[in-house]
């Protein structure tokens, strides 16, 4: 037996119902998705002794109406309990199993089998009847205290769980659900990566390599990359113990057209329920018979089923349920890409705008920072020639005031020197006559005695006003011999040989 399901707009409640039951199954862990309080969560699981994903929808489903989840929840236990078909818009629901004429009595008016069992014909007891009660009163006892025990046990890890949903993430919290079901059922905990590696792997050996392209990631990495690319994910879980599995793998999904239909359309992802990853999907998705392929679209930040498949269906018939489930949800999957496309254009322009500003700012900054070291160079070359030009002036200001005072310290000193001079002696025996010639070529005469000190020739060059120098040596070429104050004033003329007559050139000894 085969069923192929997609779920489309319908006016039947019970139909949309079961197209959130599969949504909110599929992805227990969206963050995005607004829950119900904790709080009412945990009493609803309290009192119906449902799952808490369960438990979630239906008080999603009632707008936050407790009462009306909890109304809600019966009626939907107390419905058909087989899959659902649906034609393309359709929303008449059709059992998988039959009802026969003894469970009219439990049909209510909308032919929905009730949750009121029907009722018995009344029965006389008799004391076989009352023996056999008593009887069974040690059973019913072990029975009560069973129950109450296992009550307990649920109460408790309703509390535990109602614990860690509050301080745990909800992705923690969905792998120690998945990894409890995995190990209470036996499925093989595997990294998602290997598992997806090994069954692509094992289907390629197996069966061709014309098969779809499977993605080998896990799947919830697998439903991310779907709307990166803003296409469905087609999704196949294989289970390897099902007598339909292998020849719905070699006939179904290694056709080449159904091949390239999924290459064309979707991102391909399969996995075997054997381990962890596929079989927490298998759980999420309440998978019952195999083989099963979905079709999970992405849109927005909410993910949804829009189609299944379970059996061994062909491949003409799973194509043409593909193309269907195509056809009406593919308008949301273009919108979605228009919508990003047009997000991704504002975000380009204004990213490119605000680059265009940056460099706006930076050519202002540049230009201002430009002047301002322009008219900084300007500013330091003028200081720097206004301190050039006042150090000149102050140069030549102590230039002129050092000539000054040299000149006044010569006039001085001619003064001083006149004061000292003796009368010049008469020309004879015991005088020297003195000849000095000046750098400027200037030359004068004079007799001194041949016993005077050096220091009143020296007296009588510094009194003349053709000398300006007021360091100086006096120096004789025949023989070479250089005369100054400090060493030889106090010496004689005789004494220096410079009598009875001297030839003296005054070489200048200032700066």
């Amino acid at each position: 037996e085969t069923t192929c399901t997609y779920l489309s707009s319908s006016s039947d409640p019970r139909a949309a119902l079961s197209t959130q039951r599969v949504f909110c199954q599929v992805h227990p862990a969206m963050e995005d998705v607004a829950g119900p309080a904790d709080a009412e969560l945990a009493q609803f699981v309290a009192i119906t002794n449902c799952q808490p994903d369960q438990a979630a929808f239906y008080i999603a489903a009632a707008d936050g109406n407790f009462e009306q989840a909890i109304a809600m929840y019966y009626d939907q236990q107390a419905g058909p309990a087989g899959e659902v078909q649906h034609g393309q818009d359709s929303g008449a629901a059709r059992p998988a199993t039959s009802v026969g004429p003894e469970d009219a009595g439990a049909r209510g008016a909308n032919g929905a089998i009730s949750a009121r069992p029907p009722r018995l014909p009344h029965r006389r007891r008799g004391r076989a009847g009352w023996l056999q009660r008593l009887l069974q009163i040690p059973s019913l006892v072990v029975w009560g205290a069973w129950r109450a025990v296992t009550g307990v046990l649920h109460v408790g890890v309703v509390a535990l769980t109602y614990v860690l949903q509050r301080t745990l993430p909800h992705s923690w919290m969905n792998g120690l659900r998945g990894f409890g079901e995995a190990l209470r059922l036996g499925a093989t905990q595997v990294d998602p990566l290997e598992a997806a590696h090994a069954f692509a792997r094992d289907f390629r050996e197996q069966h061709g390599e014309v098969c779809p392209d499977w993605v080998e990631v896990g799947w919830q990495d697998a439903t991310r990359a779907a709307a990166r690319q803003f296409k469905f994910l087609f999704v196949y879980l294989h289970s390897p113990d099902h007598p339909d599995s292998e020849g719905f793998c070699r006939e179904t999904l290694a056709h080449p057209a159904l091949v390239a239909h999924v290459a064309e359309n979707y991102v391909a992802w399969g996995g075997n329920v054997r381990f962890s990853d596929a079989y927490r999907l298998s759980v999420s998705l309440r998978v019952t018979r195999y083989p099963y392929v979905g079709l999970i679209a992405h849109s927005g930040v909410r993910a949804k089923l829009v189609m299944w498949a379970t059996g061994a269906v062909g491949p003409q018939q799973l194509l043409e349920q593909l193309e269907a489930a195509l056809e009406h949800h593919g308008a949301e999957m273009v919108a979605d890409r228009a919508d990003a496309e047009e997000r991704d254009y504002t975000r380009r322009l204004r990213e490119e705008q605000d680059a265009e500003f940056q460099r706006s700012l930076q050519a202002d900054r540049e230009r201002e920072e430009g002047a301002a070291a322009a008219a900084a160079e300007q500013a330091a070359a003028a200081a720097a020639a206004a301190q050039a030009e006042a150090d000149a002036r102050a140069k030549e200001g102590e230039a002129v005031a050092a000539a000054q005072a040299a000149a006044d310290a010569v006039v001085q000193r001619r003064e001083a020197a006149a004061a000292r001079l003796r009368e010049e002696p008469p020309p004879g025996p015991g005088s020297a006559l003195v000849r000095v010639r000046l750098p400027s070529g200037a030359n004068f005469q004079r007799r001194f005695r041949e016993d005077e000190a050096l220091e009143a020739v020296l007296d009588w060059v510094d009194s003349r006003e053709e000398h300006q120098s007021l360091q100086y040596s006096l120096a004789s070429n025949f023989p070479r011999r250089v005369f100054t104050r400090p060493g030889d004033g106090a010496a004689s003329l005789k004494a220096l040989g410079l009598a009875p007559q001297a030839l003296l050139f005054v070489q200048p000894l200032d700066d």
